[in-house]
């Protein structure tokens, strides 16, 4: 969330997950359609070290039926599990390399089964789907060979030494490999970790025979209803960004909470290919936990040369990572390369390889049969665009194609006056929803405690911040033009804990203000397709420019955007929630 120190006011934000295509039935129906994966599709880790990472972070399972203002519907499916037999670990254990998808010309029931994607949530409209290859390198242990034997010519006792030998061989193979599942499954204890004394699903919950389709019958012991947004109702899901470096969980959220979330949010680094892949799969298993969720997750590409840094491996890679979180269960908002239009990211500021990536992103997520994994495309906030000062050497190069695509207006400069969302528009096929990041981050600098403006919230979405310069509107342009659903993925207002003034607001009637402006009646009946809603549940010490000089780290901040952690803040956000704030338990003849 690095802000530049002339970002405007509230408007400055932080960074971003993948919804439902909309096509020309869906237009019609109300429904986004997707069919039936056959696939059997193996999950691939990543062995190289972990870069330094950027994260926000959280998780969760929704399938959406996105409705427009006459004929749209939102919706959220809570988790199918498999069928009985299949181990809760194997998307793990087979996630030893990444795999070459030129190498993978086989077919990718290297098991002889092939894996469906639970039937019951919303079809996504193919886009040429066909079978990639893929088969799951898994370590194998071979036994050493037998010594060589006498004939016995006659003994009787040769037959049951040699059974015998071979026994305690297997055995002592099946031993090796139940070991090297332990280590890959618990790096360092951050299973422990990130999750606290964990105790796995309940029977039946997680894994079945993957021969067969997962039952996706009613489980009377979870939530595991289909959730049903009307296209007439005015309303939108809560989503929340989760504190995983604290430790935080769903269910602990929720716990503490008193009410569960439909969204859970993750954020996750991908240089050639995708980092901590181990990590991922413990966040899919806590939402597991709490029935009924669906995961948001950010793909934040952190190679140096951007988009151009991620290998065909890594695209084939991701792909397989979404296809087997869907065949788990759990639907993805899969959020890449957030934030595009700012420059805090080495893919920020290339239009145009950064359309070529969220293309290739959509392609391998489709060619893998994920289809319960939504692209969300999702900009910054505009205030403060384009977030440079002449001669900063973050800028575009003038006279490269970058440059010339930024200038929209042909005036020669990257001015406020320049369009800051269609250079990086990839395109209706591959956008499945309208994200967008929008936080008040205080006073001056960005670092001081105040209250937001009355229509903070509002001039963050249509750009009527200053009237001097043209608007751009980017539900009006983007969520209504193109009839797609719009989700807020992150928003909150941060206290500055280290920055206290005289006369300073308080915590609680800052974030009031500006929560009650985000979570109105007013905002939902304003936009009816806003769809989600999350909240960035964290505290985190951000680098900003001309930052506290006398913090603990010179140069940062520490902002607090919590709402959950401090019972009197929660239960004030509570108090003043609209009834068209929908949760995954939200009765359904409630929606």
């Amino acid at each position: 969330m690095q802000q530049p120190a002339h970002a405007v006011r509230s408007f400055a934000t932080a960074a971003a997950r993948r919804p439902s295509l909309l096509d020309s039935t869906a237009a019609a129906t109300g429904r986004l359609s997707h069919p039936p994966s056959t696939a059997s599709l193996s999950l691939l880790a990543d062995d190289s070290p972990h870069p330094a990472t950027n994260q926000h972070h959280a998780p969760a399972d929704v399938a959406v039926d996105v409705a427009l203002p006459a004929t749209h519907s939102l919706l959220l499916h809570p988790h199918h599990p498999p069928s009985a037999a299949s181990s809760s670990d194997a998307w793990l254990a087979s996630a030893q390399t990444v795999v070459d998808p030129a190498d993978a010309d086989v077919d990718d029931r290297s098991s002889g089964t092939e894996h469906a994607a639970p039937s019951s949530l919303p079809e996504h409209r193919p886009l040429h789907p066909k079978r990639h290859s893929g088969s799951s390198s898994s370590t194998s242990t071979t036994p050493r060979p037998l010594p060589a034997m006498k004939p016995s010519h006659g003994s009787a006792g040769s037959a049951p030494c040699l059974r015998v030998f071979f026994t305690a061989t297997l055995l002592a193979v099946a031993a090796a490999m139940v070991l090297l599942n332990l280590v890959l499954y618990d790096v360092g204890g951050l299973r422990k970790s990130l999750l606290g004394d964990w105790k796995p699903p309940a029977p039946g919950s997680w894994g079945g025979n993957s021969t067969t389709k997962p039952d996706l019958g009613r489980d009377p012991t979870n939530n595991r209803r289909q959730l049903l947004l009307n296209a007439t109702a005015k309303g939108a899901f809560f989503g929340v960004s989760l504190d995983w470096e604290a430790k935080d969980t769903p269910a602990k959220f929720n716990a503490r909470f008193g009410k569960r979330a439909a969204v859970f949010q993750h954020f996750m680094d991908m240089d050639t290919a995708l980092q901590r892949v181990d990590e991922l799969k413990f966040i899919v298993d806590a939402i597991l936990q709490v029935d009924g969720a669906l995961l948001a997750l950010t793909v934040v590409p952190v190679s140096v040369r951007g988009m151009d840094g991620i290998s065909e491996p890594g695209w084939d890679q991701l792909g397989r990572v979404m296809a087997e979180i869907n065949r788990q269960g759990v639907p993805v908002l899969l959020r890449f390369a957030h934030e595009m239009n700012g420059n805090w990211y080495a893919y920020g500021q290339k239009p145009a390889a950064y359309k070529r990536g969220f293309v290739k992103c959509a392609q391998a997520v489709r060619a893998k049969g994920a289809n319960h994994t939504y692209m969300v495309w999702a900009p910054n906030t505009n205030a403060g665009y384009p977030f440079f000062e002449p001669g900063d050497a973050k800028a575009p190069t003038p006279g490269s194609d970058d440059f010339r695509a930024l200038d929209t207006n042909r005036d020669g400069a990257i001015t406020q006056a320049d369009d800051p969302y269609t250079p990086f528009y990839p395109g209706d096929e591959w956008v499945d929803w309208i994200g967008y990041s929008l936080f008040h981050f205080g006073g001056a600098g960005l670092t001081t405690n105040a209250l937001p403006d009355a229509q903070a919230f509002i001039a963050g979405i249509e750009d009527t911040q200053n009237p001097a310069k043209p608007g751009f509107n980017i539900y009006r342009d983007f969520a209504q033009a193109r009839n797609k659903p719009f989700a807020i993925m992150e928003t909150a207002a941060a206290y500055h804990p280290e920055n206290l003034r005289a006369n300073d607001p308080e915590e609680l009637p800052m974030k009031r203000a500006w929560w009650r402006q985000v979570f109105s009646d007013a905002t939902l009946k304003r936009y009816p397709l806003l769809k989600l809603i999350c909240w960035f549940d964290i505290a985190k010490r951000e680098s900003v420019n001309g930052g506290l000089p006398t913090a603990p780290a010179a140069g940062t901040d520490l902002r607090n955007f919590r709402m959950s952690w401090d019972a009197n803040v929660r239960d004030a956000f509570k108090a003043d929630l609209p009834a068209n704030i929908f949760f995954a338990d939200t009765p359904e003849n409630l929606l």
